[in-house]
Parts: C-alpha cells; sequence; structure tokens
C-alpha cells in the first residue's frame, strides 16, 4: 500500500524493475519468505492469446514508459539485452544494469551508469558473443558478455559501444 501496488501503466514487462525503484524510493527492501510456494505457469496464457509481435509491442513501451518515469530520463531505449539470468538496457547517455540474485530470481539492485563514468572499455567479437570489458571512474571492471549474437545484433552493440566511447 505504501508503494502504491503494481502499476498500471505497464503491464507484462518491468513490473519488477519499477517495484524495485518504488521500494528503495521508500527505503523497503524486497523479502523473500521461504514458507510461502507459488506455482506459477510462466508465460502459459500469454502464449496463448498475445502474439509474438504484440508482446515484442508491449516490451518496448513498458521499456521506454521505465526510463522516462522511473530513471527519470527522457531517453530512448536504444537496445535491450536479456538472457536467462542478466538483463540491460542501452540509452545514449547510459547503461541501466538489473542485478540479480544467482538464482536469477529476483533484482538485487538497478545500477545505472552513465557512459561519462567509463573510463575504459574494449569490445572483443567471438563466434556468435560479443564481451564489453570496461573500467569505471571508480576503479571497478565490469565484464559484460552478450550471448546469441548474429551479425546484425553485434553491429548493435557495435553501435552502443561507439556512442559510449563518444561521450
Amino acid at each position: 500500500k505504501e508503494v502504491d501496488y503494481f502499476d498500471e501503466n505497464t503491464f507484462l514487462y518491468y513490473e519488477e524493475q519499477i517495484m524495485a525503484k518504488k521500494l528503495e524510493k521508500v527505503d523497503k527492501q524486497e523479502a523473500i519468505d521461504n514458507e510461502v510456494v507459488i506455482i506459477h505457469d510462466h508465460s502459459v496464457t500469454i502464449d496463448k492469446n498475445v502474439k509474438k509481435i504484440n508482446k515484442y509491442k508491449m516490451l518496448k513501451e513498458s521499456q521506454r514508459y521505465f526510463v522516462k518515469e522511473y530513471l527519470n530520463a527522457n531517453e530512448d531505449v536504444l537496445l535491450a539485452y536479456k538472457n536467462s539470468r542478466d538483463y540491460a538496457l542501452f540509452t545514449g547517455e547510459r547503461m541501466i544494469l538489473f542485478d540479480r540474485d544467482a538464482l536469477g530470481l529476483y533484482y538485487k539492485k538497478i545500477h545505472i551508469i552513465p557512459y561519462n563514468r567509463i573510463s575504459t572499455c574494449a569490445i572483443n567479437f567471438k563466434p556468435g558473443k560479443v564481451e564489453l570489458l570496461c573500467s569505471l571512474d571508480s576503479g571497478y571492471q565490469m565484464h559484460l558478455n552478450f550471448i546469441d549474437m548474429n551479425h546484425d545484433k553485434k553491429e548493435k552493440i557495435k553501435e552502443i559501444f561507439k556512442i559510449m566511447m563518444a561521450k
């Protein structure tokens, strides 16, 4: 109640990230109750009733909404990346990394890294993947792995890399 429940402006995507930002705003944290069991058939109803293209549109709308309303950024999302555990958004000014727990069950923290805080970065292309090896001004080292990359996806990462290095 204190965080006004789920934001009704999104559906299917970004509910967890929005809830994390709402909880952060009132200085609260997520908690896990190991005594509660919830069985969730992931995507069963949605896959039957919503076409893939419509799910993609919902994802893009939710991304834009999250960045604008919860990160206070009037920026376009240039790239969204997700694998089985990690999630990241790249805008023209910054990257937003969603740090999940080891099991990939919930988001522990959202890292917002402006490109102008990256002191050095290298890009490494390998068959089917791309690696970004970056150092932040703070000295923190970051290693981002992009998997399942075809030629077009690699070109998009290269574009983002150029934008990052121009800042």
